[in-house]
Formats: C-alpha cells, structure tokens, sequence
C-alpha cells in the first residue's frame, strides 16, 4: 500500500476507538486527553489536518507535532511515548500520531483545575475513565504477585451479580447496601483478581461476572 493510500484508507474508517481526526492542535493540555484514552486502552492513532468529515485540511507547521510532543511530557503522568510521521495527500501535509496502549496504568493528564484524569476511549470519544476502573489499575501494578484477600463481602458482592448480565455501581450498592467507597474497593479488588469485569460506555458505567 502506497503511503497516500495508507492514510486514505484510514479516514475511510472514520472516527472509532482507535482512530481519531484533528483538524487542528491549539492546545498541548486538549491533545492529552486523547494520549490519556488511547494509552488507557488499545492504543490508537491521531490523524491531524484531518477534519471531523474526513476532509483533509493538512497541518500548517511543525507546531502541531511540538504541541503533541508537549502534551506527552508535560501534560501526562507518566509520559507517553508514541511515534509520527508525515503523510503527503491531496498535496497538503497529514501528521500521523501513533500511541501504543501502555502496560502501566493509568496514564492521567492535567486538566484546567491543574489536576491530572484518566480517560479512557469508547467508541470514538475520551470519557473518565470509572473510579473503579482506576483502582483496580492502581491495585494490579501494586499488587504484582501478591495475594487479594476474598472474604464474605467479596461473595456476598459476587452473589448479588449473579443472574444479570449487567449493574451498574447504584444497582449494586441497593442490592448489597455496602458503602460507596467500600463497594469501589470491593469491586476493583474482583475486577484485579480478573472475578468480574467493567464495561464502560459513555452514559454509565456496568458490572459483571466473568464465566469461570
């Protein structure tokens, strides 16, 4: 595949989880989300000179790259290391930005209130990510070959998920009347242990079992 058509094909996909457009980078702090949700997730890649359409408007300089450059080191914990390269179409300058899914989570970056979010990417958008979500991030490279305490409170959790494909963390906390922080700690302790699994959308965030 020709490099033109390399990038054609990928704006025929159109905006998913792994594929977003820029048509511009104004500011480095922005561009972080999407390093944040790309490395929290299965990696992805930045297109930009490209419109939200897919048309291609090319990149005006070498700003873009040293704003994207920025937003890894300065504006991410910890940085993000990713790969580009410049693509040439319709005689404009396209800038491929590509971020590997990282093996040490959560990469946060620093919002406008000058603390630093994790986000992670569904579909084709940069949601927060779930605070148990990120516990159990925080537990599995804390507790690296150690052992997670499995007590009553875990199988009382575990019984309130069976029979239903989904909950959410409300519908969990009425069924087991658990505190809200304990039950993040439980949930994240089940979700470390790979008990239960989190599946994230845009609107709310659900629970379940994993089949044994």
């Amino acid at each position: 595949m020709s490099k033109t058509n390399h990038i054609v094909d990928l704006i025929s996909q159109g905006e998913h989880v792994r594929l977003d457009f820029k048509f511009a980078i104004t500011d480095a702090a922005k561009i972080a989300k999407s390093l944040s949700a790309f490395s929290n997730t299965r990696g992805g890649t930045l297109l930009i000179g490209v419109k939200d359409n897919g048309v291609v408007a090319g990149v005006r300089s070498d700003e873009e790259f040293y704003m994207v450059d920025s937003a890894a080191r300065r504006y991410c914990r910890p940085q993000v290391d990713f790969t580009y390269e410049n693509w040439t179409v319709e005689g404009k300058t396209v800038l491929e930005v590509i971020i590997p899914e990282t093996p040490t989570k959560p990469v946060e970056c620093k919002g406008d209130d000058g603390r630093f979010w994790s986000y992670v990417r569904i579909e084709d958008q940069n949601i927060l990510a779930h605070p148990v979500q990120i516990l159990t991030w925080e537990k599995l490279q804390r507790q690296k070959g150690a052992l997670i305490c499995y007590t009553e409170k875990e199988a009382h959790l575990m019984q309130a998920l069976k029979g239903f494909n989904f909950l959410t963390l409300s519908q969990i906390k009425r069924k087991t009347r658990l505190k809200h922080f304990e039950l993040l700690h439980l949930l994240s302790d089940l979700a470390a242990m790979n008990v239960i699994g989190i599946s994230q959308t845009e609107e709310q965030c659900r629970f379940y079992l994993r089949e044994v």
